[in-house]
């Protein structure tokens, strides 16, 4: 009976050790990746910091521009659960955010005319949300890519240009249509 009793609490003692043991396992997993998650997110606010200077010095922005642009990604969470799925989502519109101003800039470097760019800022700043709260599923999924659109400046000039082409392909289908009789 002894030998019983002697087993089972030997068994008992393993099996809390193996369990002791996975579950430290799993909370240095969870530390990681915890670690890593918010490594990327880290990642995303400082590439948008260093875009975000370049494009102070390119043109003139103020310091509170730069701020609000800073509250997109600062904001992001504030109503929305931290989940992979969320932080792709992040990644995204910093993405879209960062090629439309490097196509605005690139734009603007073969004009003198960088008040364009200033004043379409400027206008988006206007547009952006005053509270946190507010920064919501809805905004980023709707309003935020619309208002990165609305900083995108056209490489096409202003006034429409008319091929001389299509003009004529137009006047030579006309006059291949056979007339009916009066």
């Amino acid at each position: 009976m002894g030998y019983i009793v002697f087993f089972s609490l030997l068994l008992l003692i393993t099996l809390l050790r193996s369990y002791l043991a996975i579950e430290k396992n799993r909370r240095i997993a969870d530390k990681i990746k915890k670690q890593q998650y918010n490594e990327r997110i880290d990642q995303v606010k400082s590439r948008l910091k260093r875009k975000l200077i370049i494009l102070q010095s390119n043109i003139s922005i103020k310091a509170n521009h730069l701020a609000s642009f800073n509250s997109i990604v600062g904001n992001f969470y504030v109503v929305q659960p931290h989940t992979d799925e969320k932080l792709e989502q992040l990644e995204d519109i910093v993405e879209l955010l960062i090629s439309t101003l490097n196509h605005s800039i690139r734009v603007l470097e073969h004009t003198e005319n960088k008040q364009i760019l200033c004043d379409k800022v400027e206008q988006f700043v206007e547009q952006l949300p005053n509270q946190g709260r507010l920064f919501n599923h809805c905004f980023y999924t709707t309003v935020l890519p619309t208002l990165i659109k609305s900083l995108e400046i056209s490489t096409a000039p202003l006034e429409p240009i008319y091929e001389p082409e299509m003009t004529a392909n137009r006047q030579e289908t006309q006059q291949e249509a056979p007339l009916e009789p009066a």
